[in-house]
């Protein structure tokens, strides 16, 4: 999870939209599992909400949605 966690702080936005994603999925699949990394994600998830593309805070807004529900 740190590497995912790092790398939402690349410049490149494809591929923070990508982590989001991948966090996304992993956070639905694992469920209660996951909260034990959600404290890890959901700051650098947020620091990236100052993003003004509307894609990209999709991906995002989706990412911290599905590791809030999984606690």
């Amino acid at each position: 999870m740190n590497v995912l966690s790092k790398r939402l702080q690349d410049p490149n936005v494809i591929v923070v939209a990508l982590v989001a994603s991948i966090i996304e999925k992993l956070a639905s699949g694992l469920k209660n599992g996951f909260s034990q990394y959600r404290n890890i994600v959901v700051t650098p998830l947020i620091e990236r909400m100052k993003e003004k593309k509307p894609s990209m805070l999709e991906c995002l807004r989706a990412a911290i949605d599905a590791t809030i529900a999984s606690v």
